[in-house]
């Protein structure tokens, strides 16, 4: 595996922490900031034993798991989920009364959002392409180990 990749994720979650503990001491205290650093820190280790040449297979699960649940952005039933850490390039299709199709680029995003609207008959399906390559990346490479 090329390690310009590995160097790739690592930045993006290095700046997530950083910009995260950042959030924490300058504004007030949230639930969101405190699971992005641990998430951030959780990201980070098994890039750090795949340096290290341990645990390879564990760490590149683990990686294409992260990266598998950031590809995709979910509404259903009044049920929300997303979570991207990174680059943001992203496909929206959306369904609420008018069919939408909605394109966002962003260089960097840090966003989770888990909520439940009782009642919310909208449905969407997003798909983030940059980490659904990621995760690509990463599956094959754990198959291989």
């Amino acid at each position: 595996m090329k390690k310009s990749i590995l160097i790739y994720s690592a930045i993006i979650y290095i700046v997530c922490f950083i910009i995260n503990v950042v959030d924490m001491f300058t504004s007030s205290f949230n639930f969101e900031t405190l699971f992005l650093i641990f998430f951030s820190i959780l990201c980070l280790l098994p890039i750090y034993f795949i340096f290290e040449e341990k645990y390879l297979k564990k760490a590149f699960v683990f990686l294409w798991i992260i990266n598998l649940i950031q590809s995709f952005s979910v509404i259903l039933l009044g049920l929300t989920y997303k979570l991207i850490i990174g680059p943001d390039l992203s496909l929206y299709l959306i369904n609420s009364g008018d069919k939408l199709v909605q394109f966002s680029v962003k260089i960097f995003n840090i966003f989770s959002y888990f909520n439940y609207i009782k009642g919310d008959n909208t449905f969407a399906i997003g798909i983030n392409f940059s980490h659904l390559l990621l995760f690509i990346c990463f599956y094959f490479e754990a198959k291989k180990v």
